[in-house]
């Protein structure tokens, strides 16, 4: 009894523990990127050589260190990227050492957040092979490779999983709900320097209500006991966001003018791109101009038909036992599809006419970054479901042989 038992809590620390090892181990890979004594400066994201020398001009409404000059509200800068990198200096790190870390735990917090969404959406315990095979391509996928330095973007990317877990906790729960809802609340905190750019809130806000009106189908009787979740989720959320939100919308409201999809054109592919997770013009710019030294090798005519592999992958998911909650993150990778490619070809009008007739939709004059992490979490949560499916099927076909083997002995 004692050596079951033994057994059992072997069994069970692997399951709790094995796969944190396993993100902490993937999350160490942004070590390999740095030259000695380089940090990474680069894209719209650029890294902060002084942190607390900028920090302070977060203190006053005009911001004079880029360009001229301009009207600046964005305090949400400051919390948690521009912090981080302050109390790190403050310590005496290096500023390499500092972006070191920082990008270790981007990784770490993308790994944990999508870990944590299997384990909510998939309760029966046979979710191991979805576990590790959804976080290795979450971690590590095409997409990953055109936003590999993104300050912003990557804290984007690690929160949307652990937001939509939590909305799906709270959605499901009878009792206790408030309790998610506050988690909620919190851990939008996590993406506040994002929303400088309030088109990625908007894309978390999307996706939340796409699971909205798949709970209500499969769940027509629990909706109304779901309401005080929505409520409390949507009242807390604006409440500890406050401090910011409210001077941005101010700034936006007297400031942005919609530029009614100008310029949208000659940054958009094609959905078949979209399709395969690409789709950023810069890698189209190979024969031109080389942004990413690695990208030709990605343009090869033999790895672009290897990518249409995982799709497919992905999408035959709708069609194995967990088939219900495949069909919601398959729907979800369409909407995400259909968006990110922007005007591109197929429908593309139905875009442009979005841009031109949908007040404020022209937020979206840049729609591939947004959208395309919707389709790289559907296609993590879809390529997991699928490869457990192969891998059962095969163990069933050995245990078969075996069985046939034993039979012709006898």
């Amino acid at each position: 009894m004692k050596k079951l038992e033994n057994s059992k809590n072997i069994l069970s620390w692997t399951k709790n523990y094995g796969i944190r090892i396993y993100i902490i181990f993937l999350s160490l890979t942004p070590l390999l990127w740095f030259r000695r004594g380089m940090i990474f400066a680069g894209g719209d994201d650029a890294f902060l050589i002084n942190p607390t020398g900028n920090l302070s001009y977060f203190n006053y409404t005009w911001y004079s260190l880029e360009g001229a000059g301009f009207l600046s509200p964005f305090i949400q800068k400051v919390i948690p990227t521009r912090l981080f990198f302050l109390v790190f200096q403050q310590i005496g790190l290096s500023l390499v050492g500092i972006q070191k870390i920082y990008f270790v735990l981007l990784f770490v917090f993308a790994g944990l957040s999508i870990n944590y969404l299997i384990s909510v959406i998939f309760k029966d315990g046979r979710n191991n092979i979805i576990r590790i095979v959804a976080v290795t391509f979450y971690l590590f996928n095409l997409l990953i490779v055109t936003v590999t330095y993104s300050i912003k973007y990557r804290l984007y990317y690690a929160a949307l999983p652990l937001l939509l877990a939590l909305w799906v906790e709270g959605l499901h729960k009878h009792k206790g709900s408030t309790k998610y809802a506050a988690l909620f609340a919190l851990s939008s905190i996590l993406m506040t320097s994002v929303n400088s750019n309030p088109s990625f809130a908007i894309t978390i806000g999307i996706c939340l209500f796409l699971y909205l009106l798949y709970f209500i189908f499969i769940e027509k009787n629990k909706f109304s006991s779901s309401i005080k979740f929505i409520s409390s989720t949507i009242l807390l959320t604006m409440l500890i966001n406050i401090w910011w939100f409210l001077p941005f919308a101010l700034y936006a409201k007297n400031t942005f003018i919609p530029s009614g999809g100008r310029g949208l054109y000659r940054s958009i592919r094609s959905g078949a791109d979209v399709l395969r997770l690409f789709g950023l013009m810069s890698w189209h710019w190979a024969r031109y101009l080389t942004i990413f030294p690695y990208q030709k090798v990605y343009l090869n005519p033999l790895f672009i038909i290897l990518t249409i592999i995982l799709p497919v992958l992905a999408f035959s998911s709708i069609l194995s036992k967990r088939r219900k909650i495949c069909l919601f993150f398959a729907f979800l990778s369409i909407i995400g599809i259909f968006f990110a490619k922007g005007p591109g070809t197929p429908f593309g009008f139905i875009y442009s006419w979005c841009i031109k007739h949908i007040p404020g939709f022209w937020i979206y004059r840049n729609p591939w970054p947004r959208f395309i992490a919707l389709v790289a979490l559907g296609y993590s949560v879809m390529i997991g479901v699928a490869t457990n499916e192969i891998s059962n099927f095969l163990n069933y076909a050995k245990f078969k042989n075996r069985i046939k083997f034993l039979r012709g002995k006898r």
